[in-house]
């Protein structure tokens, strides 16, 4: 593993400098994705990587995922308009075991990843933004310029300009990105209409019939873990996400080791952080601010954006981000609140895992998502809906 981590950030580092400004032209837009399409995916983030799965989607872990198991799957090696390379990152939270986990500063660390909090939704109830602890420096709003304070100040290296040394330990000095403000205000309790009671096969009834019943309703919470990651297993953290000016170099230099791994597109985990303890005030306000910055990030080194969960605030970001990928709408009964994603042409990649009781392929695919079935360890197995 020690020589797979070296390799890649040295391939990193002989990547240039990204700047937003002076001598390079602006980077291309990212690869649209085919209008309305339902693509085959495969997303796997342990075990061996299996490149046989027929699938045209591949969402991978891009630190322990090596640039000669990307190469035959990536994008260039292929003519069909859907195959995409996707590095899921979990951008809200710490993991402890990251090769990059030295670079977050102890104020960007909150309270512990608990294990409701594992899950892709919700965190018991649609319930209130968390409250407090300490506010991690200014954490303040973006400046007259657009720009978050304080991203001008020297990083924790010494090194001027917004922040610590990359991965690949070379200055990020990465673009300059339009952070984007929230529009329309915080979504409100619910956020989105639900999805309606869950039918006698695990499905979304939809027509209010209470005998059609089953499952675990929302307000109970997710009785089991959500999928296993670095990040939700023991050691992680809750990040302070209004510090944009510290979390923005680190995750330039995660997006730039997806780049040279072949990635084309980037998937956001851990973006719903005002729905949980994470000892941090955060509002939906800062998360709608936080999602829409990754997005920009994301867009200026022409990589596409993926929101992952986060369903009340789907409509307010189905317009920032390229596709959705979300796990178990249908077991808790949401997955009309993905309808944004989906009447807007743009891929809904959806996974339940193996105690989802059911068919869950029936009403997912009148909504035009491409469905899986997985081990919440994400390994290489997975029960596709037929197409």
């Amino acid at each position: 593993m020690a020589r797979r981590t070296l390799a890649s950030l040295a391939v990193v580092a002989l990547l240039p400098p990204l700047t937003g400004c002076g001598g390079l032209a602006d980077p291309p837009r990212p690869r649209p994705w085919p209008a309305g399409s339902a693509p085959s995916w495969q997303w796997q983030l342990s075990g061996e990587l299996d490149p046989g799965v027929d699938a045209q989607v591949f969402v991978l872990d891009p630190f322990t995922t090596t640039r000669e198991q990307t190469g035959p799957l990536a994008p260039h090696r292929f003519h069909a308009p859907y195959r995409r390379l996707v590095c899921y990152l979990d951008a809200g939270r710490y993991g402890p075991t990251r090769p990059d986990a030295e670079r977050f500063p102890p104020e960007l660390l909150g309270a512990p990843v608990s294990p409701a909090d594992t899950t892709g939704g919700r965190a018991g109830t649609d319930g209130p933004p968390s409250s407090g602890g300490p506010t991690g420096g200014d954490g303040g709003p973006a400046g007259a310029d657009g720009q978050p304070d304080g991203v001008g100040a020297t990083g924790t290296d010494g090194q001027p300009g917004g922040g610590a040394t990359g991965a690949d330990g070379e200055p990020d000095g990465g673009p300059t990105v339009a952070d984007g403000a929230p529009s329309g205000g915080p979504t409100g309790a619910d956020g989105q209409p639900g999805g309606g009671p869950t039918g006698a096969d695990g499905q979304p009834g939809g027509d209010g019939d209470p005998t059609r019943s089953g499952g675990p309703t929302r307000s109970g919470g997710r009785p089991g873990a959500g999928p296993a990651t670095a990040e939700t297993g023991g050691g992680g953290r809750w990040l302070d996400i209004r510090r944009w000016d510290l979390l923005r170099p680190i995750l330039a230099d995660r997006l730039r080791l997806c780049l040279s791994k072949r990635f084309d597109a980037v998937a956001f985990g851990g973006v719903d952080g005002y729905r949980r303890s994470t000892g941090f005030p955060g509002t939906a306000d800062d998360q709608l601010l936080f999602n829409r910055r990754l997005a920009a990030l994301a867009h200026s080194l022409s990589m596409s954006a993926g929101l992952v969960d986060d369903l009340p605030q789907v409509a307010d970001l189905a317009g920032d981000f390229d596709f959705a990928i979300n796990s178990e709408c249908v077991r808790y009964r949401e997955c009309d609140r993905l309808r944004p994603f989906a009447a807007a042409g743009k891929p809904v990649l959806h996974v339940e895992f193996e105690d989802t009781r059911g068919d869950i392929c029936r009403d997912t695919a009148r909504l035009g998502f491409s469905s899986i079935r997985k081990h919440r360890t994400l390994d290489a197995w997975r029960q596709p809906c037929p197409t």
